[in-house]
């Protein structure tokens, strides 16, 4: 499948699989971007009973800005294939991530827009985020970019490598190989992205703890 890329628009790629109050939270932050030409790709990966929930939802929501689908995951899949299995369904110029646990500013996609279109980039991402642990908000400034940002120009060139884990880190390298334009907004709002520990995570905690450590960490 390939769609048509409407230029200005900006696909955020949603995997889930059964944290469907985390899920609602994150499509209404989809929904309240000031960008306005969006769509949200929701990939569902999860049991019957979670994708009767959740497309049950997606319907009450009937948003022509949502595009869902269910996918039956298979043993050789990963994360970086569901992201590209997701992009086969999408028509933006430019794609993010879009992690259902995590937090957004209504301006997130606007500010990459822009700072793209300004620059000409294929590649945007973040220097600064928010990390949400043991209910706490530490705000911090990456040493160096912080990949879960990343904000891609639609180009099949541009996907994710068959990874089992770092997708995000490959694909940046993948970018940067092959002399994509990149770029980091040095200062980016702390809660543009907020990287969320909630217990269920695929990172262990201690990732989150070693980001705290190893950068640079502002008052609250």
């Amino acid at each position: 499948m390939k769609n048509k890329i409407i230029k200005g628009r900006v696909t955020a790629i949603m995997l889930t699989y059964k944290r469907f109050e985390q899920m609602k939270n994150a499509v209404q932050m989809f929904l309240n971007q000031t960008h306005e030409d969006k769509e949200l790709i929701i990939l569902n990966t999860g049991s019957q009973s979670y994708k009767k929930i959740v497309s049950d939802f997606v319907k009450k929501m009937d948003s022509k800005q949502i595009i869902y689908i269910e996918h039956k995951r298979k043993e050789n899949e990963f994360l970086a294939d569901l992201h590209n299995i997701a992009l086969q369904f999408s028509s933006g110029e430019y794609f993010c991530r879009w992690d259902d646990d995590d937090m957004y500013s209504i301006n997130r996609i606007k500010k990459q827009f822009d700072y793209c279109e300004k620059l000409k980039l294929d590649l945007c991402l973040f220097k600064n985020f928010t990390i949400k642990l043991n209910n706490e908000n530490f705000k911090i400034s990456h040493k160096g970019f912080f990949e879960p940002s990343l904000f891609v120009r639609n180009l099949d060139k541009y996907r994710y490598p068959h990874v089992t884990m770092c997708e995000d880190t490959m694909l940046v390298n993948r970018i940067a190989r092959i002399n994509g334009k990149c770029g980091v907004m040095k200062e980016n709002d702390f809660n543009d992205y907020t990287y969320v520990h909630n217990g269920d995570n695929i990172c262990d905690k201690t990732l989150f703890q070693d980001l705290i450590k190893l950068n640079d960490v502002w008052e609250n």
